[in-house]
């Protein structure tokens, strides 16, 4: 009974963690842990009108606390409910997730706090001078971002989830948490023991994140394996539908080599005549004909070549130029595999181009092999000068730019990034003077 008062007494006598600090570092937290909705403009700004709003709260619950020892306790509460309301609206995840998150902050607060007067209770840290605050306020800074470290890729990876049953469980756990770092244990049977106060609430700790990296580890296993069946059967579609565009570009290239002979014939026997008009005609006929270039004149591979020339056609339609000059020999690589490389890469550069308003737009596509290694490079286009539109003098404008939703990149070359990776390659981008250099490296021995 003794010791426990002790205990009691060194809680009010010794304000652990700065409140100020809690705040601020909830503040940041919450973003890091939660999917932001909207821009990050437009989270940074709530969060900072939920700082002020703490700040403001402060003598207000002082006020109305009947106990001023425990009047910081009951305004970190209300700190927090301020940012769950504004969770609620600007992150996407769902209400359990925030929830957790946000009693998973004042466990960390209860804990850190209970924690270094239980050392000091043990004399294993002195119980005065400046020595007991510093080191509460530093080991809940370096507490709160391991926890972070550990939380963050699970929590951004479920952000989608609904309201599931192990969201809730966690969430009851931390619950737990607080109570026992609470002295929950201490307070039924009287006896102010450590093994009862922080041990148990650590364990409590190493539940929950051996927990949601469980999930977050079989849930990434689940998926990679379901991306793997996905793309092998890609790679099937891709194969057959590679074969069919090579037989049509067959069908197309032999109706275009027809029609030349056709013409050629009939200016032949033109020339013998007195129809000017009908030979001229023939003959523009035959001149833009030469200039549209064979299927097969960008790579001596037909699959490759007819790929190329299938998004120079695609490409043609938004006045983009794609050439192409690639010498493949006896490489040790799937052609399956090169024809997606190829199709992936002219795609993206396509898009890139699009978005190019000015200037002449046009891809570039060369490669050869040489000493077990096939090197791509692609010059294509590249304006780099961003137009950013100005806001009109209206509260309208600038409020729905700021509630814009965030953009969810996703990455271009991913699938091409697997197959260098597959082969010990490698691959930059380089800008220089108005283009774009893409070069790409396939080991094959």
């Amino acid at each position: 009974m003794e010791r426990y008062g002790r205990l009691r007494v060194l809680k009010l006598k010794f304000k652990m963690v700065s409140l100020p600090l809690v705040i601020i570092l909830s503040a940041v937290m919450l973003p890091i842990l939660l999917e932001e909705r909207f821009k990050f403009i437009t989270t940074l700004l709530f969060m900072g009108l939920g700082v002020v709003l703490s700040f403001i709260s402060q003598p207000i619950v002082k006020s109305v606390t009947a106990d001023t020892s425990s009047w910081e306790n009951n305004a970190l509460i209300v700190s927090l409910f301020i940012y769950l309301i504004i969770s609620a609206f600007i992150f996407s995840n769902n209400i359990v997730h925030k929830i957790f998150i946000v009693l998973l902050l004042y466990l960390n607060y209860v804990f850190i706090s209970d924690a270094v007067i239980s050392l000091m209770t043990l004399s294993i840290m002195p119980q005065g001078g400046l020595i007991p605050g510093f080191t509460a306020n530093g080991l809940f800074v370096l507490f709160s971002v391991v926890i972070a470290i550990l939380l963050v890729n699970p929590m951004k990876y479920f952000y989608r989830r609904e309201v599931s049953y192990s969201a809730v469980i966690m969430c009851l756990l931390v619950l737990f948490g607080v109570s026992l770092s609470g002295g929950m244990l201490c307070e039924i049977i009287k006896i102010d023991s450590v093994n009862l106060k922080v041990f148990p609430t650590f364990f409590i700790y190493v539940m929950i994140i051996f927990a949601a990296r469980s999930m977050y580890s079989a849930a990434k296993y689940r998926v990679k394996d379901s991306e793997q069946i996905h793309e092998s059967e890609m790679d099937i579609m891709y194969a057959d539908n590679f074969d069919v565009m090579l037989a049509c570009a067959e069908n197309l290239e032999a109706g275009r080599v027809r029609r030349e002979k056709e013409l050629l014939g009939i200016r032949k026997l033109l020339e013998t005549e007195e129809k000017e008009k009908v030979y001229e005609y023939v003959t523009i006929l035959l001149k833009k004909l030469k200039k549209q270039k064979s299927k097969f004149a960008y790579c001596n591979n037909p699959y490759i070549s007819t790929i190329i020339a299938a998004k120079a056609d695609v490409a043609s339609a938004d006045k983009i130029f794609i050439d192409g000059n690639i010498e493949i020999n006896d490489v040790n690589i799937e052609i399956n595999e090169l024809c997606m490389i190829v199709d992936e890469l002219l795609t993206a550069l396509i898009n890139d181009c699009r978005s190019d308003k000015e200037g002449e737009k046009y891809i570039r596509l060369n490669g050869m092999d040489s000493e077990g290694k096939l090197v791509l490079e692609a010059v294509s286009s590249y304006n780099d000068v961003k137009k950013v539109k100005l806001l009109k003098n209206t509260i309208y404008d600038f409020v729905r730019i700021l509630f814009e939703k965030k953009e969810n990149r996703v990455d271009p070359f991913a699938r091409i990034k697997k197959y260098v990776s597959e082969h010990s390659g490698n691959m930059n981008i380089s800008v220089a003077e108005g283009e774009k250099i893409t070069r790409i490296e396939l080991n094959f021995k």
